[in-house]
């Protein structure tokens, strides 16, 4: 706080420790005049301490808030409550409330978490339980399957689609299944049913 109130911000409420109740207690305070050249607005305050930077524009705000390493919670107050469910999804932070605060962190179905220098991994809910977690994938071909695939179409299963040689076919064929599997649109996926179709019962391309 020393470093804001020397490149001049303005203390209007607080900014005292109060020994008389122990050395760990300082009072609320609210600072003004506060500007991104400040530490005050790039660090972590785990403190009674309120720092307000005037901005013009939503992208001006979003910008000022994620100017920081650290991303652990954030809080947007607004009466345009859509409008803050829109600004929220551009904050670099872990959690973001609309018109709250702190609740979160009793929240235990809710995953608690940070952006960049703000911790790493999440607690609360099954993204905690899952932290502890070893994953592995193990993959085998089914024998009796392949069987009676090949009597439908042998390149189905003597051509897996990812092994190489690769060649423009392949590639077309990946881009076929991407757009059936992901397209944006119903129609866009009904559109690449058939060229699916041809991929999976294709020729030898090797």
């Amino acid at each position: 706080m020393r470093d804001a109130l020397n490149k001049g911000a303005v203390i209007k409420l607080g900014g005292q420790s109060r020994k008389d109740l122990g050395d760990w207690y300082f009072e609320p305070t609210i600072l003004t005049n506060v500007n991104s050249s400040m530490e005050l607005s790039h660090q972590e305050i785990f403190g009674p301490v309120i720092a307000l930077t005037p901005f013009i524009t939503d992208d001006e705000a979003v910008y000022m808030a994620n100017d920081s390493n650290f991303g652990l919670s954030a809080s947007i107050w607004t009466e345009n409550r859509k409008q803050g469910l829109k600004l929220a999804g551009r904050i670099q932070a872990g959690s973001v409330l609309v018109n709250d605060l702190q609740i979160h962190i009793a929240q235990t179905e809710a995953p608690y978490s940070g952006y960049k220098h703000s911790g790493l991994g999440v607690s609360h809910g099954p993204w905690g339980v899952m932290e502890l977690v070893r994953y592995k994938y193990i993959n085998s071909d089914r024998t009796g399957l392949s069987k009676i695939l090949k009597t439908i179409s042998k390149p189905l299963v003597n051509n897996d689609i990812w092994w190489f040689k690769y060649n423009k076919n392949l590639t077309d064929s990946f881009r076929v299944f991407a757009h059936f599997l992901h397209g944006d649109t119903l129609l866009k996926r009904v559109k690449s049913a058939p060229s699916v179709l041809k991929a999976i019962f294709r020729k030898d391309y090797l």
